[in-house]
């Protein structure tokens, strides 16, 4: 198994020396940046401590803390942060690093920015379990993304000066988790994003507002956003918008943000050897400024969704898969699910796969 790794490694360290489409500029780690993280972390649950027996894995280097933020900002201005300070603080114990991912679209917004601010213009989104049509605060709206921003600042001035945290997420699509998903159902829906004004141009100011916001209230941890693209329903180029929006934050940021996929698995498309990347071309293009989670675990899990479905191959054999595209993406950290890394059928994988990426 090793083998196969080094060879991996090998290939992805031939390709990684340039910049493919010259969007990154050689900007050096601002001072107050930490070495960025590498290696294994662990996804989380929402509202869920981690298991003890992650936090003892040699093998894993930190985990996630996931939060709603309609618990966490319970009234406006009104924070409970007990739950994510006693994450912190485990973490702080055995001697791993947090990444914090709260949740700011859909159900997760407290029902008090609605009620404070009615004039916020509001779109529909489908639940991606029960598809019944759910509203929301429109992801562009400048009062939505202020109030957005204000919560963030508030996530800073707690845990900035944290040494076990690394990097605190910021969403701008987020419907349903922390993950992006734009997509456009039927022409109910897209009327709803069009009458509340939704244009290519409002949507690359916001999300620049947002980054901005972030960047500016939290200077010594890195900023992760997931990334993807908008449903062709609202535009020519499903895009466009993404690749206006990154090349702005690293030319002015240069390495303080980091964008990350969750949909990382043994069909991902390997950049080479498949010419259409599709969103994972995001990830290609501005590496090494990018991390990733798996699409699922493999241990107990019938479906086989880390692998497409198909059940013809070991599922020990998926996890290397999936980490080898990882590491061929040049992927800072990789984030695998709770089950596998507490599977003791996977440790030798995910011991070969971390010695690469800590390197």
């Amino acid at each position: 198994m090793k083998n196969i790794f080094l060879i991996v490694f090998a290939i992805f360290m031939a390709g990684s020396c340039s910049k493919e489409n010259g969007n990154i500029p050689d900007v050096d780690t601002e001072s107050l940046l930490p070495p960025i993280q590498k290696g294994i972390i662990s996804t989380g649950s929402k509202g869920i401590p981690i298991p003890q027996g992650i936090i003892d894995n040699s093998l894993v280097d930190g985990f996630m803390v996931i939060a709603a933020w309609s618990d966490v900002e319970i009234s406006e201005g009104n924070f409970d942060w007990s739950f994510i300070d006693s994450e912190i603080d485990r973490a702080s114990a055995g001697n791993e690093k947090v990444r914090i991912a709260i949740h700011t679209g859909g159900s997760d917004i407290p029902t008090w920015v609605m009620q404070n601010y009615p004039k916020i213009k509001e779109i529909f989104v489908y639940d991606k379990r029960t598809f019944i049509k759910r509203y929301q605060p429109a992801y562009w709206d400048t009062q939505f993304i202020e109030i957005k921003s204000n919560f963030f600042k508030a996530i800073a001035d707690r845990y900035s000066d944290n040494s076990s945290v690394f990097a605190i997420s910021i969403s701008m699509v987020d419907p349903n988790t922390g993950d992006w998903a734009f997509k456009i159902k039927d022409n109910e829906q897209k009327q709803s994003f069009l009458s509340s004004g939704f244009t290519e141009t409002t949507f690359i100011d916001a999300y620049k507002t947002l980054i901005d916001n972030a960047m500016e209230n939290c200077k010594n941890k890195y900023i992760t956003t997931a990334v993807g693209p908008i449903s062709p329903m609202l535009v020519s180029d499903e895009y466009f918008a993404l690749y206006k929006v990154l090349n702005y934050a690293f030319n002015t940021y240069g390495n303080h943000l980091i964008i990350a996929k969750g949909s990382l698995n043994a069909n991902t498309p390997n950049p080479n050897l498949d010419s259409n990347l599709r969103t994972w071309q995001l990830m290609w293009d501005f590496k090494p400024h990018c991390a990733g989670q798996f699409v699922w675990s493999v241990t107990n899990d019938p479906s086989y969704k880390m692998n497409g479905k198909n059940s013809y191959v070991n599922k020990d054999s998926i996890y290397s898969a999936a980490f080898n595209l990882g590491i061929i993406y040049g992927l800072n950290w990789i984030e695998p699910w709770k089950a596998d890394l507490l599977n003791p059928n996977l440790q030798d994988e995910l011991e070969d796969a971390r010695n690469i990426l800590i390197q």
